[in-house]
């Protein structure tokens, strides 16, 4: 579909999850009240999703052709719906978008908030237009704006955030590492699984001109920097196993959770890094790493 529903109940779920999980039970426990209240942290959550649901259908009209190669069957714009209907979808999103941030801006007395929302809608448009067909750089573009996801909300709320510090300094240390640990792990398994679809779409991007990390380099070269990309997010969870070990924060069903939904299919998934020859051998470890992503949310349960 269009938008990808699915992706956007995931962004909405791990923005729901760090406010209710994590934010505001470490708020309430040093008597620190939040900025958003439930339908104004609602209408954060639907302006993030705008931006993803914006950045999908750009990526569609810039992709019409590659897509026709790649993924013919799944091509919904230049095949169910026009190029010229898809724009008006795009500037519809972004219109929508901008008048609720706007309006969470003046609510929470908040100006920079206002200017995230066009500089992250620009950014989706020039990583869609350019950056994804550039080695690398658009790789690290979807691994920002997925580690943004959690940003926006600890950005929306940082004046009860460094009202935490004053108040409780090791409650908000606790709670920085906790977000810290997040982002860290929503970058790494994105950039991570970006470069696998990369080596997926190997084909179609090559005929269509498309400069990405396999193409420049060849598929070899481009299984290394998979694979040196997978090392530090295995090293990420074996200092997370060794963080649970450690603090207060122990418990044997973390250490489980890790071990099998993380450790164990990324091991699995670098080995089928380099023995992957054919379109299906990358799609099956794309869908590996997207797991582990989804593993990083649910992590959030325990953290």
């Amino acid at each position: 579909m269009l938008l990808r529903p699915l992706n956007l109940f995931i962004v909405a779920l791990t923005q729901f999850l760090l406010e209710f999980l994590i934010l505001i039970p470490n708020l309430e426990k040093a008597g620190v009240a939040p900025v958003l209240d439930m339908p104004r942290f609602l209408l954060l959550v639907l302006s993030t999703v705008l931006i993803a649901a914006g950045g999908y259908v750009i990526n569609d009209i810039e992709d019409v052709e590659i897509d026709r190669i790649n993924k013919p069957e799944k091509q919904i714009v230049g095949r169910l719906i026009t190029v010229r209907r898809a724009w008006i979808y795009y500037v519809s999103l972004f219109a929508v978008g901008l008048v609720i941030s706007l309006y969470l801006a003046l609510y929470i007395d908040n100006l920079p908030l206002l200017a995230i929302y066009p500089a992250a809608w620009l950014l989706l448009y020039l990583y869609s237009r350019y950056f994804k067909k550039m080695p690398l750089i658009g790789n690290l573009t979807v691994a920002f704006f997925c580690a943004f996801v959690a940003g926006i909300v600890w950005f929306a709320e940082r004046e009860a955030y460094f009202n935490l510090q004053e108040k409780s300094p090791e409650v908000f240390w606790d709670l920085t590492v906790i977000f810290g640990i997040y982002m860290f792990f929503a970058f790494v398994s994105t950039l991570y699984r970006e470069i696998i679809k990369d080596l997926e779409d190997y084909r179609g991007d090559k005929e269509n001109g498309c400069r990405t990390l396999p193409v420049v380099l060849g598929l070899t070269k481009a299984k290394t920097a998979t694979t040196v990309v997978g090392t530090v997010f295995l090293g990420g969870i074996l200092s997370l196993a060794m963080y649970f070990l450690q603090s207060d924060r122990y418990s044997l069903s973390a250490l489980i959770f890790i071990g099998l939904c993380m450790f164990l299919p990324l091991i699995y998934s670098l080995v089928l890094t380099f023995t992957s020859r054919e379109k299906k051998d990358y799609k099956r470890n794309s869908r590996i790493a997207k797991v582990l992503m989804l593993a990083g949310i649910l992590l959030l349960f325990f953290l």
